[in-house]
């Protein structure tokens, strides 16, 4: 049975919502909004190595990070350094309570997976989890080529247009 175009964009909103409410449960169980969550969590993941990594990685403009690590820096979650090189870039790193926050984050996903697994469902959550590699893969390839586009039309930096 072939499923529509329609039916597919049906299917990849419904997968996005559940791993929405899944990521607010989340948020709820650590007490911490979901954006922070996310800040922390690819703080810890990706070891991003600026600031402006952070960014690209969270997908928000400077000011949005800023905000966010201003937030987590008062809660004491991490800390922001000057790169010793550069000045002009700024590092970020987990402090002791900001590591306890994501093991926390980890206890809790645990948590959240075996009762999914308990309920035999491990089958929907591998093609979930493998439907939103593939989508996040194609999301990112499509980013990366309207940014490089808008930084070839904006003369950021010169690139020859591929033939």
């Amino acid at each position: 049975m072939e499923h529509t175009q329609r039916d597919r964009g049906s299917v990849l909103i419904d997968l996005l919502l559940k791993s929405h409410r899944v990521a607010k449960t989340l948020a709820l169980s650590t007490q911490l909004p979901l954006d922070e969550l996310y800040c922390l969590a690819l703080i810890h993941s990706e070891a991003p190595s600026c600031v402006k990594v952070l960014s690209r990685l969270l997908g928000v403009r400077g000011p949005r990070t800023s905000k966010l690590l201003g937030s987590l820096e008062r809660k004491g979650y991490l800390k922001r350094t000057m790169n010793a090189v550069d000045h002009r870039m700024e590092e970020v790193g987990l402090t002791e309570e900001g590591l306890q926050a994501v093991y926390a984050l980890i206890r809790h996903s645990t948590e959240l997976l075996d009762h999914l697994l308990d309920q035999g469902e491990i089958e929907q959550l591998q093609r979930m989890v493998g439907l939103l590699e593939h989508v996040r893969t194609r999301a990112d390839r499509h980013r990366s080529q309207q940014e490089l586009a808008a930084d070839r039309r904006s003369g950021w930096f010169l690139i020859p247009d591929e033939e």
